[in-house]
């Protein structure tokens, strides 16, 4: 899984034979010396901006970068989430486990800025959501995961600002080893109380090691962001409510370079499964069938989607270039959201 060119990260090779479409699209940036770019109106701050190579990569075959990965979690999050989902950066976790950083609340100071957006949408930013979303690159395999952390807001003595805290907080989390009661200091046990869960959802199969170093950095930089956002008068954060989530079984590629796309793919359902995503995630180990959207990816490519969902979003910015409005052009503003929606079988069929 290769990150985006010009951005000072490593790439992986794209196999023996390049998709036709990436191979004209490098044909022509030979040509012209140039990487053209189009503006995708997407419900982002400012939009994006992805080249040729960049959409070629949802050809078959093909890594996803985090361009991609970045555009079509943002809309995910934005569209289908709302408020109660943030979506991290593709870099994120990388830029917190830079330059040495023991543990997350060390490299808090690497990415302390990258939550500002969330600060000012409200007081206490990110600890106003239900669930953060957190892409994974992990350099030595080439590979995309992702980390969903639940109820962020739980580990902390104040719990502040989430919508689905009168339904889903209440309960105790069924997280292996606890958060069912924790001992005071004089002995007393405390009230059940949800606690914060982190689940890491990888195609390849589970990585227990990784599980506990992405819940040691996690559990770290939440701690220190909301010592930060919250100040010393809002509650004392503590660690050990935030725990690892089962995973259990999820649905698992079928070759070496969908990783990404299951990504992706992981998010939308959940996005499209509220009590899947708000209160079974964490609580209780996972199962493919929780995932029908993957139910025959070894047979019907998810992959299409996506590219359905990328030519609907360049037909709409290609509308706005040319200063048509999508009405007039036959462009639906929302035809990539239907791409997403659709069952997989009718996805085959477009």
């Amino acid at each position: 899984t290769s990150w985006r060119s010009g951005q000072g990260r490593p790439s992986m090779s794209i196999g023996p034979q390049a998709a036709p479409l990436r191979q004209e699209a490098l044909g022509r940036e030979r040509q012209t010396g140039t990487q053209a770019t189009l503006a995708v109106p997407a419900p982002t701050p400012g939009g994006a901006a992805l080249s040729a190579v960049d959409w070629a990569r949802l050809e078959e075959g093909e890594h996803l970068n985090d361009a991609l990965l970045d555009l079509y979690l943002g809309l995910l999050s934005r569209s289908l989430g709302g408020q109660s989902v943030h979506s991290f950066s593709t870099l994120f976790f990388s830029r917190l486990t830079s330059q040495g950083a023991v543990d997350g609340a060390e490299g808090w100071q690497h990415v302390r800025t990258w939550t500002k957006g969330a600060r000012r949408a409200a007081a206490t930013g990110i600890f106003a959501c239900d669930v953060l979303l957190v892409p994974v690159h992990h350099e030595v395999r080439k590979h995309w995961t992702l980390a969903i952390v639940s109820q962020p807001w739980a580990a902390a003595d104040s719990a502040v600002g989430a919508s689905t805290r009168a339904a889903a907080g209440a309960a105790a989390c069924g997280a292996p080893g606890g958060c069912e009661a924790h001992a005071s200091a004089s002995g007393e046990v405390e009230d059940r109380r949800p606690c914060c869960t982190v689940t890491c959802l990888d195609s390849l199969g589970r990585d227990e090691v990784f599980e506990k170093t992405a819940l040691h950095y996690i559990r770290g930089y939440l701690a220190r962001e909301w010592e930060d956002c919250a100040g010393p008068h809002a509650g004392a954060f503590r660690p050990q409510r935030v725990r690892l989530g089962d995973p259990g079984e999820v649905p698992l590629q079928t070759n070496e370079y969908d990783c990404g796309i299951f990504v992706l793919e992981f998010v939308l359902q959940f996005l499209r499964s509220p009590r899947l995503l708000f209160q079974d995630v964490g609580r209780r180990p996972l199962r493919p069938e929780d995932f029908p959207n993957l139910a025959h990816a070894a047979s019907l490519s998810p992959r299409r989607r996506w590219r359905l969902c990328g030519a609907a979003l360049r037909a709409s910015a290609s509308a706005a270039a040319s200063s048509s409005s999508s009405s007039s052009s036959g462009v639906s503003p929302k035809a990539w959201l239907e791409h997403l929606l659709a069952p997989p079988l009718q996805i085959q069929q477009q």
